[in-house]
């Protein structure tokens, strides 16, 4: 089937109709029976009279309705002999759609198509046919663009095709920031609540496919059209799932949280992250029910605890006078055995926490740098450590000048200068080469001066 954008308006309604209904004989379960598919393409010919009449309005509506209802009912139409044809009979199904209907009659019909494709993907996603999805997508994508931007149906068929993608990739195929998903869900026609709901359901779909991170963000979103409890709630679990997030100032200042997430957001900006070790023990203990009932496989207390003890780590990393600290100092800080502390130190370096070397001879950690996310407040402790390592590094700074200063003298002296500066061994050896040099000449003229005389 050639691209049904260009030839659409080229045909007859009549041939449209009968386009449209072919592809869906192939959909049919009776698919296979020629003469069935032939029955199925004639029923909906008649529906339209004799060839050559015109065709009424409302019998094109009701024509056109039964078949987006068709393709509702058989999963989106997702069948056929190529994928070409798939995609080429849903940009027609399109065009004639918008052509026949409009207002609230076209988000009808397109809401049905919409309902069928999202049955497809859910099919053909537990089957595992890919190409399906791949061209469901596609479909989708296409539906999404032809829509205006701020039509109410761009939220359902985003969601699909997210949905779609989320069955055979990581998203990573549709480059949707948060900035940009914030600029769409303004435009669309849709109520504050309603948007929040949208966005919940995205943040789930991009939670199963564990990009905490753009699901933490698009949480965020959410509670900006409507701070709910449940909508925070989910954010906590998220932001303590993304291992590379430990700031979580954005969710501390929503006014929806719970009473248990309140106290985990809290320990999680705890000022005191060794004290928060402690604490989170205790919590974890007495929380395992509401952990539980949060429905996220990956949510446990033992993740809790992990993102605790890296908080920790990387606070005693940061006020270490000394930029060294020992496996005892770090063992104590997490309530962790020593045995254990290498594998919590590269755990911290692998999440860019901190950078630092460990010596095991020394049993100790040489930090290098500390992440500014490991910082939980800056106060008059933090200025006197900002002090003392400014000072540090004043006179090191300076040794440095210094230095560089007496090498540009002695260059600037030339020769003579930097033989007055050779060490001494270097300089007597010379000057007994240049001695024993002088004495050979008096020899060879002594032997000169006899032979003439002979």
């Amino acid at each position: 089937m050639a691209d049904c954008i260009a030839i659409a308006p080229e045909l007859p309604f009549r041939a449209q109709v009968t386009e449209l209904a072919t592809h869906l004989s192939r959909c049919m379960p009776t698919s296979g029976d020629a003469a069935a598919s032939k029955e199925f393409v004639a029923g909906y010919e008649a529906q339209l009279g004799e060839e050559g009449e015109e065709v009424e309005e409302s019998k094109r509506k009701e024509v056109i309705r039964g078949i987006a209802t068709k393709v509702g009912e058989v999963g989106g139409a997702l069948e056929g002999q190529k994928e070409s044809d798939v995609e080429s009979s849903h940009l027609l199904l399109q065009y004639v759609l918008s052509t026949t209907f409009s207002g609230e009659e076209y988000e009808q019909v397109i809401r049905t198509v919409l309902e069928g494709l999202k049955k497809g993907v859910e099919v053909h996603g537990q089957s595992g046919r890919i190409t399906r999805l791949e061209v469901a997508a596609r479909i989708l994508n296409n539906t999404y663009n032809s829509l205006p931007p701020s039509s109410a149906l761009r939220a359902p068929t985003l969601l699909t095709l997210l949905t779609a993608l989320s069955k055979f990739t990581d998203l990573s195929a549709l480059p949707l920031t948060p900035s940009q998903l914030s600029a769409a869900t303004d435009e669309w026609s849709l109520s504050a609540s309603e948007k929040s709901a949208f966005l919940v359901s995205a943040a789930d779909i991009y939670r199963s496919t564990s990009n905490y991170s753009t699901a933490y963000d698009i949480l965020l979103l959410a509670l900006r059209y409507e701070s709910k409890g449940e909508v925070a709630d989910k954010a906590a679990v998220v932001a303590v799932l993304d291992e590379k997030r430990f700031n979580v100032d954005g969710l501390s200042a929503s006014s929806g949280l719970s009473g248990e997430a309140k106290e985990l957001v809290g320990l999680l900006g705890e000022e005191d992250a060794v004290k928060a070790v402690k604490k989170g023990e205790e919590w974890v203990g007495q929380q395992s029910a509401w952990i539980q009932a949060r429905g996220v496989p990956q949510f446990t207390p033992e993740i809790i605890l992990r993102k605790l003890r890296l908080l920790s780590l990387a606070h005693i990393c940061s006020t270490a006078p000394t930029r060294s600290l020992s496996y005892t100092d770090i063992s104590s800080a997490l309530s962790i055995p020593s045995s254990d502390v290498e594998a919590w130190v590269f755990d911290a370096i692998r999440t860019g926490l901190i950078s630092a070397r460990i010596s095991q001879p020394a049993q100790t950690v040489r930090i290098i740098s500390v992440s500014s996310a490991a910082d939980r407040a800056f106060g008059k402790s933090q200025w006197e450590l900002l002090e003392k390592r400014l000072g540090e590094w004043k006179v090191a700074v300076s040794g440095a000048r210094e230095a560089v200063r007496e090498a540009e003298e002695i260059a600037r002296r030339g020769p003579e200068t930097q033989r007055r500066y050779m060490p001494d061994e270097r300089r007597g050896g010379r000057q007994e080469g240049q001695q024993g040099q002088g004495q050979g000449q008096q020899q060879q003229q002594g032997r000169d001066r006899e032979e003439v005389a002979a």
